[in-house]
């Protein structure tokens, strides 16, 4: 009886109290390898990079007037995010290393 009462209960107050899950999902990402990219849309969405494989591979931010910002020594699998670039900028990749751009919303 004691079983059967709490299994009501149980079942009541999982009716009552919806579960939301929803997933994580970024709007885009793109993986890139050594070479210059521009990327853009940087009001709109924030972006980050990882480095997703574990080799040395450091990072050159430029501005639109093409001007340095910023040289990173990437590390394995933390993200970085870019703050404070503009609406476009060009990013330089030097190494066999992995990145991976990734746009979330602001």
């Amino acid at each position: 009886m004691v079983k059967k009462c709490f299994i009501i209960t149980f079942l009541i107050i999982i009716c009552i109290f919806p579960v939301n899950v929803k997933a994580y999902q970024p709007i885009k990402s793109d993986i890139y390898k050594q070479g210059i990219y521009d990327i853009e849309n940087l009001k709109e969405y924030s972006a980050s990079i990882e480095l997703l494989t574990d080799t040395k591979t450091s990072v050159l931010l430029l501005d639109q007037n093409k001007e340095l910002l910023a040289y990173l020594k990437l590390p394995y699998k933390q993200k970085i995010i870019l703050n404070n670039l503009g609406d476009k900028a060009t990013i330089g990749i030097i190494g066999t290393g992995e990145v991976a751009i990734i746009y979330e919303n602001n």
